[in-house]
């Protein structure tokens, strides 16, 4: 099926991806789906191939091309990421500790083989990052935290996004279903994540 919704409107294409999707499972053929639509991809498809320039760059399944890319390249490609150069610092396995520029330090993971003194990025996902309230406890060792100015809130029905600038550079946080608390621009926030969710992906 070589892009056979990308003329249609966006409701009938939702209504058509299920349709798909149902009359692929009740005959239980092996389709081949091509499509420039990632929430597409990523909502009929049992595995997913993700091609750069003719040759393939990762497959998995929706989940793991989403979460673990294998490079920069798929990080970057499938859906909205915030990316920062670090050094690594110490590994016990396959968890990581990372340092910024300018000091920060936070936990990690991968399963390559990384060693201190490494220059790599890593990767986090903006649905993965909150912002913190009163009542947060984010001493916890497996939390890691950042300390920003909001300069953009930006709403876009049930998804609430937000521009933060730290460490020399601007991130992204998104929050689904309805806004928790008053955040103005120019206030400086203090965000959180969990480590499993910061991603070593390679320089």
């Amino acid at each position: 099926l070589d892009e056979p919704l990308c003329n249609l409107d966006a409701k009938v294409r939702l209504a058509m991806r299920e349709e798909i999707e149902d009359i692929q499972k009740k005959t239980g053929i092996t389709a081949l789906f091509v499509t420039h639509d990632q929430e597409e991809a990523m909502q009929i498809s049992d595995r997913v191939v993700v091609m750069n320039n003719g040759c393939v760059e990762q497959i998995g399944t929706p989940q793991e091309v989403y979460r673990f890319p294998l490079n920069f390249f798929v990080a970057d490609f499938l859906g909205d990421a915030n990316f920062h150069q670090v050094t690594v610092l110490s590994r016990k396995h396959e968890q990581f500790v990372v340092k910024t520029d300018r000091g920060q330090q936070w936990r990690a993971w991968s399963t390559s083989n990384y060693s201190p003194g490494d220059k790599v990025k890593i990767m986090i996902r903006p649905e993965n990052l909150s912002i913190a309230n009163g009542n947060d406890e984010i001493s916890n060792f497996e939390e890691n935290i950042l300390r920003g100015i909001l300069k953009k809130h930006i709403f876009q029905g049930s998804v609430h996004t937000w521009e933060l600038e730290s460490e020399g550079k601007l991130w992204r946080l998104k929050q689904i279903g309805q806004l928790q608390g008053s955040y103005d621009t120019e206030k400086e926030i203090l965000v959180h994540w969990p480590s499993s969710e910061t991603v070593i992906i390679g320089d």
